[in-house]
């Protein structure tokens, strides 16, 4: 249809010269022997020969303005004094420019004025340099060259149908065929490639500010949403249960053939739990070289608990290794049990775990290869840089034991409490290598860091016995410290640092929504190599003795013990995530 248009078009324009007679004739002869004519007019197979009387859109020359002999369409003011006469030859196309203020060869247009020259170095720019643009250094310019864009020998009948993107490499000059295409390309205003953002280059006007891959988004955040699953904690058997009838020496002892349990016994927190993490970052550059991020995720708490009330059926114990003697035995604390007391239990073990890092960005390589406007192929890009910053990792435990039992016989009531605490503050200098890679619509992301740093270790132990005396019972009543597995020997509050590396791996496999928008699904891997866990720093062995009210004066070893018992920990997922670029 466009090339219906445009026969057309020349067709009313040849009519138009015959009812014009002479004066028409006159107006070819004049085009046709012009001293500014640079070759002869050649009639095209591809259209009658016509002379067409256009506004030639062109940039003025600023003084000094040297010239060569390769036209470039430039950022147009209109002069309506000079036609444009486009001459068509099979093997290749030509533009050729009337000004009365030119003489010699045909200018190449330089950006803008005061003389700035307007191309990149040879490889600065994701499209190339294109040939005709000059680069200033200091007050010359030389001459940029760009290979001649292949579209697989495809050529475009009708210069005004065909897409615009296929006249961008070279410039407006066609596709490469051995040769250039033989059409003529469409009148269009060119912006300067340093002012285009589709080609890479800063708004600074300068030379040096073209950018391999393209102008990066200045700004960039990420929300993810984590669904991970933790290293779970240890703990002893906390709780245990027997089957009714059993001897009261027995009940709720380990290692009797009734003996349940109720917590412990088993790793805790090993299930998944899912959390947030927000990621944002900003270039320094307009090239995205240069930039900073931040990173902050928190994991959802992760709990364990028990709750069981009992009027003496079924048994409710806490087992221990009594050490009264010296030797260990098995033995239990009775909560419930027939005919002796009431009571109920309630256990409660938490964990959780947040980071942050800030980090400076360098990028260390950037390869892409835009869009082809001829096959449609692309983009495909590539970076790969350092990140390097601060990191702090917080994981903290905490488990409470509540247990109150009352007596059938005198109404005397025990509440017994005891805690045990832990937080592990990672404090470190960070390193990693992040790499990016995109295939027109999808992206593959990556990274590895290591941070190195010192671990500071707290423990916290706890106890408290509150006796509240019956009717029938004389004795006041009496809050004590200490409780059944936190006595005055192992309660306190107990700190050291080590050495610790936190190492973390990241990939995400994302698809492109818009220009501006991702959404991506990943995966994250991260180690602590040590860390203190709250139930890992029970002591079960007990010496009776101790317990509130102390026996006076004491027997036996002084025993539970603060203990330190350290471990590895790794926390792993998925994250699915969108990210917003502008």
């Amino acid at each position: 249809m466009a090339l219906f248009n445009f026969r057309l078009h020349g067709l009313w324009l040849l009519l138009a010269s015959i009812a014009a007679g002479s004066s028409a004739a006159g107006f070819q002869s004049t085009m046709m022997q012009s001293p500014m004519m640079q070759s002869p007019m050649v009639q095209s197979p591809m259209y009658p020969q016509m002379v067409t009387q256009r506004q030639f859109q062109t940039a003025a020359l600023p003084p000094g303005a040297r010239f060569s002999s390769t036209p470039v369409m430039m950022p147009f003011e209109t002069q309506t004094e000079s036609p444009l006469v486009t001459s068509v030859d099979p093997m290749q196309t030509s533009m050729m420019y009337q000004d009365s203020m030119m003489s010699g060869p045909q200018p190449s247009m330089p950006f803008g004025g005061d003389g700035d020259c307007g191309c990149a170095q040879d490889g600065d720019v994701s499209f190339g340099s294109p040939s005709g643009f000059e680069n200033s250094v200091g007050s010359e310019c030389s001459q940029c060259d760009m290979p001649v864009g292949d579209c697989g020998g495809e050529c475009f009948n009708d210069p005004y149908s065909a897409p615009y993107g296929a006249y961008e490499q070279p410039m407006y000059g066609g596709c490469a065929n051995d040769g250039m295409c033989p059409i003529a390309p469409p009148v269009r205003p060119y912006t300067p490639i340093f002012q285009n953002p589709d080609y890479g280059c800063g708004n600074s006007g300068s030379c040096n500010t073209c950018c391999p891959c393209g102008n990066a988004p200045a700004f960039w955040t990420e929300a993810s949403a984590l669904i991970w699953w933790t290293t779970p904690a240890s703990s002893p058997v906390l709780a245990t249960t027997s089957n009714a009838g059993v001897p009261q020496t027995a009940a709720g002892v380990l290692g009797t053939g009734t003996t349940q349990t109720l917590f412990g016994g088993e790793d805790l927190f090993g299930g998944s739990r899912g959390g947030f993490r927000l990621r944002s970052g900003f270039w320094f550059d307009p090239c995205g070289i240069n930039g900073i991020d931040s990173e902050y995720f928190i994991l959802g708490k992760a709990s364990e608990s028990l709750h069981v009330d009992s009027d003496g059926t079924p048994i409710i114990a806490r087992p221990f290794t009594n050490f009264s003697t010296g030797t260990g035995v098995p033995d239990s604390q009775l909560i419930a049990f027939p005919g002796l007391n009431t009571g109920s239990l309630d256990i409660k073990a938490t964990s959780r775990l947040n980071s942050m890092a800030v980090h400076f960005r360098r990028t260390l390589v950037q390869r892409c290869s835009p869009e082809d406007p001829c096959t449609g192929r692309g983009p495909r890009n590539f970076s790969m840089g350092l990140q390097i910053g601060p990191r702090f990792a917080s994981l903290r435990d905490r488990l409470s034991v509540n247990e109150s039992t009352t007596s059938l016989d005198t109404g005397d009531r025990f509440d017994i409490s005891d805690s045990f605490g832990t937080k592990n503050r990672f404090y470190g200098g960070e390193l990693g290598l992040y790499a990016s890679s995109q295939r027109r619509r999808f992206t593959l992301d990556g990274g590895i860091r290591v941070a190195l740093g010192v671990t500071q270790q707290d423990l916290d132990v706890s106890g408290r016995t509150v006796f509240t005396p019956g009717p029938n019972t004389a004795e006041p009543g009496t809050s004590l410290p200490g409780g059944l597995l936190a006595q005055r020997t192992n309660s306190g509050s107990f700190d050291r640092s080590k050495f610790s590396v936190v190492p973390q791996f990241d990939v995400s496999v994302g698809y492109k929504l818009t220009d501006t928008w991702r959404f991506s699904v990943g995966y994250n891997l991260m180690y602590w190599n040590s860390v203190l866990r709250a139930t890992e720093q029970i002591d079960t062995e007990l010496n009776p003795n101790l317990l509130p009210p102390e026996q006076n004066p004491l027997t036996g070893p002084l025993k539970p013990a603060a203990l330190f018992n350290d471990s590895e920990y790794f926390a792993q997922g998925i994250s699915i995530g969108l990210e917003k670029r502008w």
